[in-house]
């Protein structure tokens, strides 16, 4: 018996490296891989919170939809696998089926609750987006939960339905705020006063942070004014924290109406029913809706008309509505549209304030102008020369324990250049830029600093007028937010 020639085996090919092209596509395949199932969970999630239950339980539930149920489905169909004679091949490992079955149920429950209920779904986002937080406060949880804000925010505008109640924005170009608000709204009839109204000593400035109760809105509470009243009557007893719960509501449920700043502009009803539904107002949206739920909680609130100013605008300023809330027998000044947020060329950044919340009259009229000079509230009342005369600051610059010195008026001369200061004792993040108003070039006299002493020189070159904007942040970069300006005419 012979035995034929048989030739060793030939060894495995060597399996090439992978390249750094296929490296990322591999992580950026894990990532998406794990992303849709994490925000599966966190949809889910903050849906059934929204709904009014516990966080505890709503965690349960988004994880018996995107685990428990993809696991069951890999039981089930491994029950149908072994009834089959001979079972087929298997392509995958257990683990791999199960991996492949979570990300396609937290696929296809995104999908469903993002494209079959936009509206609820960027709500429940926006108002229990943060159930992972755990009711946790501080710096980073604030910063966290703006980010689920901004998030929810863009995933509204992508799916074309209203802005969801919470809107903030981050920008990381470094730029001042353009004026606030300019409306071009008809404008109504100024209320009469009382006869001398006087304001109510409240604290100022209080935390930038919403009414606990309005955090914890739902959509089942927010169907229509009367429903949000009743909330916010039945969770708030201290009338103060109530007019702050309403003007919290209000600040964080609507946007401003950009489409209004157009000369040519067909501005969409203001009343109080439709700026609640289109969750979209221009100053008198909000003051009316601020009004309307105040009559229903038993809050006694007026519409002011007058004139407001900021940077970019005329030292008279320009038409503008707040709103006066009645407590103890006193007024309190209080204006939503500005704690909202402020404009940035075109665009509107929400950023929630408490500076034009109970703002001292003295404060609020560096840029309120009352068409009845006793709703100012000061003694003596604010009138026009005064208000054109004093800087233009903001209350902004106020609560930020920002001091100006060396400058009186709003208009300054200079012979080439300007320098005043600015104390600083919060360490706010700062900045100056001028602009020239003959030419619009802007360039910046300090650029941005903590420091507790501001110390502000501006050259200029050549005779013109000059706007000076300060702005404030909370960090070095980003929309700095405009506080305040100063006119100067150099010879």
């Amino acid at each position: 018996m012979s035995i034929g020639y048989q030739p060793a085996p030939m060894p495995p090919a060597p399996q090439p490296k992978p390249g750094p092209v296929s490296m990322l596509m591999r992580l950026a395949l894990g990532i998406f891989a794990l992303a849709i199932p994490l925000f599966g969970l966190w949809l889910v999630t903050a849906l059934v919170a929204s709904a009014g239950l516990g966080v505890g339980l709503a965690l349960g539930f988004g994880l018996a939809v995107v685990v428990a149920l993809p696991i069951a489905w890999d039981f089930w169909a491994e029950s149908r696998w072994q009834k089959k004679s001979p079972p087929p091949a298997r392509i995958l490992s257990r683990a791999d089926r199960i991996r492949l079955r979570i990300f396609t149920v937290a696929f296809v429950a995104s999908a469903l609750a993002l494209l079959g209920a936009s509206r609820s779904a960027t709500d429940a986002l926006a108002t229990h987006g943060d159930w992972f937080l755990f009711g946790a406060e501080g710096g980073m949880a604030q910063g966290m939960r703006r980010s689920v804000g901004d998030l929810a925010g863009s995933l509204a505008t992508a799916l074309g339905v209203a802005q969801p109640t919470v809107a903030s924005s981050t920008p990381v170009a470094a730029v001042p705020s353009v004026a606030r608000v300019d409306e071009v709204t008809t404008r109504p009839e100024t209320p009469m006063p009382p006869s001398a109204p006087t304001h109510a000593r409240l604290p100022w400035p209080l935390p930038n942070e919403p009414h606990p109760k309005i955090l914890r809105l739902t959509a089942s509470h927010a169907q229509d004014i009367a429903s949000v009243a009743a909330y916010i009557k039945t969770q708030e007893t201290d009338p103060v924290q109530r007019v702050k719960a309403i003007h919290d509501f209000v600040v964080r449920h609507l946007t401003y109406e950009t489409t209004a700043l157009s000369a040519d502009a067909v501005v969409p009803p203001q009343d109080a029913e439709s700026v609640f539904v289109s969750r979209r107002a221009t100053c008198d949206g909000f003051a009316n809706l601020m009004v309307a739920i105040g009559e229903r909680t038993g809050d006694p609130m007026v519409k002011i008309l007058g004139r407001s100013r900021g940077v970019g605008s005329q030292l008279d300023g320009f038409y503008h509505a707040w709103v006066a809330a009645k407590l103890g027998g006193e007024w309190a000044l209080i204006d939503p549209t500005w704690d909202a947020g402020a404009l940035f060329g075109t665009e509107f950044n929400a950023r929630y304030s408490t500076s034009y919340l109970f703002t001292p009259p003295a404060v609020f009229a560096y840029d309120h102008l009352p068409d009845d000079p006793r709703w100012s509230l000061t003694d003596p009342p604010m009138t026009m020369e005064r208000f054109v005369a004093q800087p233009a600051l903001s209350a902004h610059f106020a609560a930020l324990g920002l001091k100006l010195e060396g400058v009186t008026g709003a208009t300054v001369t200079a012979n080439g250049q300007v320098s005043f200061k600015i104390d600083n004792p919060k360490h706010t993040w700062l900045q100056v830029l001028a602009t020239r108003n003959e030419t619009l070039s802007t360039f910046a006299c300090v650029v941005p600093t903590q420091a507790e002493v501001v110390e502000v020189s501006c050259t200029f070159a050549g005779p013109g007028t000059f706007e000076l904007g300060i702005s404030a942040n909370d960090q070095s970069a980003g929309h700095y937010q405009a506080i305040g300006f100063l006119r100067v005419v150099n010879e």
